[in-house]
């Protein structure tokens, strides 16, 4: 997904994560900045230009975004997502999508959202589709809507031109990604453009990527990395100090001659100090989690074992937890600067929170989702 030698261009969507958060949606800059690395059409087969990278692959790609951008590698797990739904159209209608323009990629919910009128080779679809992250960037909208007279859900694809945006977006984190309201207003979408949702499914699961497990550990990717971040960011920011009146020192080695003397400045960099290496382990076990989340995709099978699958799903909210832990110790090893809205670690920390609960990691969540699996003794 992702070239060697990201140090250029993560520098530049480092410099437009505040900017882009300013006006509520990616900046043209970091869209550009996407498109050039390919990582707007990953999921986009190789035949229209896509790089067929395997999952591991491209999750290992928007962590290392996750680093310096959130919004922007949120921005790159969803049109990865929603990349992959319009995979598993015909080759007409691919071809529709990406023949032009791989980097045309799909933005969308897995939401019901609306429906479509039954007319001629198609549908005529209504929707009002919630928090589309990137679409601002997309050149198509995927919405899950229920064919009226039937009420089967099914994924169409509607170009971004004939939708109306509504700039709803206004949380505290994660707001570069531009996650507004999608408005489709009698829209005609010819059938090549249409999927059954139980097709979708069966195609991801063709691909090993079972979806109750994928959805999840795509997007705790963004969050995995910005906990890196955040980390990485404390790290520089403790070493700086050490050349500085504070005396702070490197956090990572001995406190040598540097220390303060007086009790209190003592126990005050030991607490700065000991934030710094929790955060550090709540990052390192948020990325292992991640990878244990992984294991279960990326097989190319039939059936999932619905009991590895709740492992999957598991393990990726364990993962997110760490990463909101590991920012919010990450801030207080920064200190006061890191309260102010304009600072990145403020930024980074806000991110995290917003990410971290999207619906798919909520715990209280995963017993009714998977209650359906669960061996439960009955009375005789």
């Amino acid at each position: 997904m992702l070239a060697d030698d990201l140090d250029p261009s993560l520098h530049v969507l480092l410099e437009e994560d505040g900017p882009s958060e300013d006006q509520d949606r990616l900046t043209a800059r970091a869209v550009r900045t996407l498109r050039d690395l390919g990582a707007l059409r990953a999921g986009v087969p190789v035949r229209w230009g896509g790089s067929g990278a395997p999952f591991d692959v491209v999750s290992d790609g928007i962590v290392r975004l996750g680093t310096v951008a959130g919004a922007a590698a949120w921005v790159a797990a969803l049109a990865y997502g929603s990349n992959l739904a319009g995979a598993l159209l015909s080759e007409h209608g691919q071809e529709e999508l990406w023949a032009s323009d791989a980097d045309a990629h799909v933005c969308g919910s897995f939401s019901p959202s609306g429906t479509a009128r039954p007319t001629g080779d198609g549908y005529v679809v209504d929707a009002v589709v919630e928090t589309v992250s990137g679409i601002h960037s997309a050149g198509w909208l995927m919405a899950m809507v229920l064919v009226q007279g039937t009420g089967q859900p099914v994924l169409v694809f509607v170009p971004v031109a004939a939708v109306d945006v509504v700039r709803t977006w206004a949380p505290s984190g994660l707001r570069g990604s531009g996650s507004d309201r999608a408005v489709v207003a009698a829209v005609t979408v010819p059938a090549h453009r249409v999927i059954a949702v139980e097709d979708f499914v069966a195609g991801m699961g063709r691909w090993g990527l079972p979806v109750d497990a994928f959805g999840p550990a795509l997007l705790a990717a963004p969050l995995v990395g910005l906990a890196a971040g955040a980390v990485d960011l404390a790290r520089r920011t403790l070493r700086g100090e050490a050349t500085g009146a504070t005396g702070a020192g490197d956090p990572s080695g001995p406190t040598g001659t540097s220390a303060p003397k007086n009790p209190p400045a003592r126990a005050a960099r030991a607490d700065v100090r000991a934030a710094y290496t929790d955060a550090a382990i709540a990052a390192d076990r948020a990325r292992t989690s991640s990878e244990a989340a992984r294991a279960v995709l990326g097989a190319s099978r039939t059936e999932h074992d619905p009991a590895a699958v709740r492992r999957s799903v598991t393990a990726t909210v364990g993962a997110v937890q760490e990463a909101a832990l590991a920012g919010e110790l990450a801030t207080v090893a920064i200190g006061s600067a890191a309260l102010q809205r304009g600072h990145r670690a403020n930024r980074v920390w806000r991110d995290l929170q917003t990410g971290s609960r999207h619906t798919l990691f909520t715990p209280r969540a995963l017993p009714a989702r998977y209650l359906a699996d669960l061996p439960i003794d009955r009375p005789a």
